[in-house]
This record gives C-alpha cells, sequence and structure tokens, in this order.
C-alpha cells in the first residue's frame, strides 16, 4: 500500500518549499479497528530509538485499545556537488540512492513491528516519510492526528547539541502533540560526562 501526499512546507525554510515531501504507508495490521489512542513512536535504527520503542511498548502503549503509528524520516538526496559515476546522471544516481534509502527505511520499520510481543494484538501502521526527521516527523504525527509521540535521545552533550542540533528536542519544542522523550541509561550517562 502506496500513499503519497505532499506535507504542509514551512515558508521560513526555503530549500524545503522546493522539495516535496512523500510518505509511504508501507504496513497497516489490524489498523481500521476501533482505538482510542494513536500512539506515534519515531524510530531511526539507533539503540536509543530502540530502547524508546521497547519503553513505549512496555509502559505505554495499551494494546487493546490503542493503534502505533511507527514512523521512520529518511534523508532527503541532495547531490548538488557530488561526483557520480561516469555512465549516469545526477538524476539516476539520486532516484538510485533515493530508492535504496526507501528499501532500508522499510526494512527497519518491518524489524520494529516484527519485535512487537506476539502474545497480544496490536493495531499498527508503518510509516516511511522523506525529509528532516524534525519537520517531517512533526508534520506526520500532526497530520496523523497522533495523541502523543514517543522518542529516543543520544545523549548528546551540550556542544555536540549545539552543533549537530537534536531531533527531539526539536520535536519537543515544535510538535503539536505532548513529546515524550524516553532516554536509556547510557544516554544518561553520556549526556553527564
Amino acid at each position: 500500500m502506496t500513499n503519497a501526499d505532499a506535507l504542509p512546507q514551512s515558508s521560513s525554510e526555503p530549500q524545503q518549499q522546493q522539495q516535496q515531501h512523500h510518505d509511504d504507508l508501507i504496513h497497516a495490521s489490524n489498523a481500521d479497528q476501533v482505538h482510542t489512542r494513536l500512539v506515534a513512536i519515531a524510530v531511526d535504527g539507533s539503540k536509543h530509538s530502540e530502547y524508546a520503542f521497547n519503553w513505549a511498548v512496555k509502559h505505554f502503549v495499551r494494546p487493546e485499545s490503542d493503534l502505533l503509528l511507527i514512523v521512520h524520516a529518511r534523508p532527503v538526496v541532495n547531490l548538488p556537488f557530488r561526483r557520480t559515476p561516469p555512465q549516469t546522471s545526477n538524476s539516476t544516481f539520486a532516484t538510485d540512492v533515493e530508492e535504496f534509502d526507501r528499501k532500508e527505511s522499510h526494512e527497519l520499520l518491518h524489524k520494529f513491528a516484527a519485535s512487537l510481543p506476539g502474545d497480544k494484538k496490536y493495531k499498527v501502521r508503518l510509516v516511511s516519510t522523506l525529509g528532516d526527521p524534525r519537520e517531517a516527523i512533526a508534520a506526520k504525527v500532526e497530520s496523523e492526528k497522533a495523541d502523543v509521540l514517543i522518542v529516543g535521545s543520544h545523549g548528546r552533550g551540550l556542544v555536540r547539541k549545539a552543533l549537530l542540533g537534536s531531533v527531539s528536542d526539536h520535536l519537543v519544542k515544535h510538535a503539536a502533540v505532548p513529546v515524550i522523550v524516553a532516554r536509556s541509561e547510557a544516554a544518561e550517562k553520556h549526556t553527564a560526562n
């Protein structure tokens, strides 16, 4: 099942205005059943997002009444200065890289869905979205009318956070829904150092 739709554009970011964002609904299991909450969990393949996912499943998600929306934001392929192999054009190379990223994203989402405890019947929707994770995830949870978003934290110190930015910090400040940041002990120790 594929559903491509344009996400809202931010007028403050001209580069994003030029890009079209697409979402892939890659799996829905029991998603049409009645639910009382839509719980979104953003994943990125790191041990920190795995911790947040497992924490959410164990402590927050109610399988009997929640719809679980697992979201992964894959990067936009931007190749203005990248050299391409001799017999390819930048657009062909970018398309190949984008397709590779899409497949990896789908595999990642299926891996998380497969890790759900088998003794309970979960209502699940898997969505791979294209764009900067901070903006794409915020837009997706708003468009889906999620009740809450759960994310992990890489536990970056203040300097690295200032230089690299933090997806979880951005989402806490800008998402239209409440955000729970599940931090592992390793992230806590790393931040303290």
